[in-house]
């Protein structure tokens, strides 16, 4: 599945339009109500890659014993059945999963979302970086994950070229793999990295769902592929991500996915790369 792109449907998805007075047929989105039955998430706050993370799930306005079973979460941390949510985060962007509250006394079983930010590490000396930002890249537009986009429609092959480098942080300090604010001190040439390349991972079919779905993914077509002498990553139709490793003897690695996603595929109306 493309976790890139699926991270920031719920986030970002268009709230449906309110209707006019003129318009007795339709009918307006109900507002969830505060009080028993919602997640509360005001104890969660952010966390940051590398650093012990702890925050805390509960149900408004509701005092009695609660068991939490999550969804997918970020790498490195854990739920446990009472709402704490700890651990080390490995890597930064913008999350959000799902958490189903069960055993409530007197209140049915619910489930909740929780959207967390994981920011990234604070730079203590130059870092590897795979490369400034981009066309596509969700980093120019959000400012919320790292990994590169390929927009690709049937026949017209989308290309991303490895650009590797030796960055410092910028004003806010943070290592972001080169994005962000990051200074390029020394560009790489690709015979000084070693670039790992792990298996292609198409996305499941689905339907077309607007807002967050304008367009179908359908796997079917050519996976994505790697050149390691051009440094360059081809994407056909096919929709997924790959993950890669970018090695140096001198610097901590680098991982980033490359996902392939399709050409009308836009998570939010904010956007500057879906025009």
């Amino acid at each position: 599945m493309i976790r890139s792109g699926l991270l920031l449907l719920a986030v970002l998805a268009a709230a449906c339009p309110t209707p006019t007075e003129d318009d007795d047929s339709a009918t307006p989105e109900p507002t969830p109500a505060p009080g028993p039955g919602r997640l509360d998430t005001s104890e969660v706050g952010e966390a940051r890659v590398g650093e012990a993370y702890e925050g805390r799930l509960a149900v408004a306005e509701y005092d009695g014993s609660v068991r939490y079973t999550p969804g997918i979460l970020p790498d490195g941390l854990e739920l446990t059945e009472d709402g704490l949510l700890h651990g080390t985060p490995t890597r930064f962007g913008f999350y959000e999963f799902s958490v189903v509250a069960t055993d409530l006394d007197g209140l049915a079983d619910f489930t909740g979302r929780v959207a967390l930010r994981v920011r990234p590490p604070l730079a203590t000396r130059p870092f590897l970086g795979f490369a400034r930002p981009h066309v596509n890249n969700a980093w120019l537009d959000y400012g919320l994950l790292r990994d590169p986009w390929l927009r690709v429609s049937a026949g017209d092959p989308a290309v991303f070229v490895l650009e590797p480098g030796i960055y410092t942080a910028g004003p806010d300090g943070e290592d972001t793999a080169g994005l962000g604010d990051d200074e390029l001190v020394e560009a790489l040439g690709l015979d000084e990295v070693t670039v790992e390349v792990g298996d292609f991972v198409p996305t499941p079919d689905v339907d077309p769902s607007p807002p967050s779905y304008p367009s179908g993914h359908y796997a079917e077509g050519d996976p994505l592929v790697w050149d390691p002498v051009a440094g360059r990553i081809t994407a056909g139709v096919d929709t997924g991500e790959t993950a890669f490793v970018l090695r140096h003897p001198e610097h901590p690695d680098v991982s980033f996915r490359v996902a392939v996603l399709p050409p009308d595929w836009c998570p939010s109306e904010v956007a500057t790369s879906c025009e």
